[in-house]
């Protein structure tokens, strides 16, 4: 992923650069969505177990999230 395009001033973005933002936007949306999920779970913040094991919860939780949506 790059960083977004920022215009001139007085000047436009090309259509290219345009759909470039676009798409950044919204997968960096899907990010955001992802983290305030995981905020909204507050089993993970007494969690007791390996960092393997909490990978694999989080995994799970993001991937029912973005199946329900």
């Amino acid at each position: 992923m790059g960083t977004p395009f920022k215009r001139r001033k007085h000047r436009r973005l090309g259509t290219r650069k345009r759909l470039f933002n676009r798409h950044h936007a919204q997968v960096r949306a899907l990010g955001e969505q992802g983290a305030a999920t995981l905020k909204d779970w507050h089993v993970l913040r007494k969690a007791r177990c390996s960092p393997a094991r909490i990978t694999t919860i989080v995994q799970v939780i993001l991937a029912l999230h973005h199946h329900t949506n």
